[in-house]
């Protein structure tokens, strides 16, 4: 009887610290439909790093939250301080910005290219940057 209360104990205890890390350090999607050429093909498996979601860089793949609160897969295309052309108009990333949802004036912006959208993403709604998983040899 003490085997198997321990055993148990012992399972209950992986597969709390299995959750914990799924939910807050890693996790794994696939690449949506259209892919992110040339980095990523549609269908790929990567694995999202939860923790890296500051001090981005031009060209980093991300997966972040967009305002209708579904998650989507793009690549940084211009960080905070860059001025980006649209059309004949020049704007500038700020490098600090003010987050209306929680007040702080400390927030980074960049601006991320998802199929045909771009998209200005604060640092707060960015979930992750995303490592691609090696296959294993056949």
């Amino acid at each position: 009887m003490r085997r198997v209360m321990g055993f148990t104990l012992t399972l209950a205890v992986a597969a709390v610290l299995m959750l914990a890390v799924r939910n807050y350090v890693l996790t794994v999607y696939s690449v949506p439909h259209g892919g992110l050429s040339p980095q990523l093909s549609e269908g790929e498996r990567v694995v999202v790093s939860r923790l890296a979601h500051d001090s981005l860089s031009r060209g980093d793949v991300i997966v972040f939250r967009t305002i209708e609160g579904t998650e989507r897969m793009g690549s940084v295309r211009a960080v905070p301080g860059d001025t980006i052309m649209i059309g004949k108009t020049a704007y500038a990333i700020p490098r600090l910005g003010r987050c209306p949802r929680c007040g702080s004036t400390h927030t980074r912006h960049y601006l991320v290219v998802d199929g045909n959208q771009q998209s200005l993403v604060r640092e707060t709604d960015v979930v992750g940057r995303v490592h691609k998983l090696i296959p294993f040899l056949k």
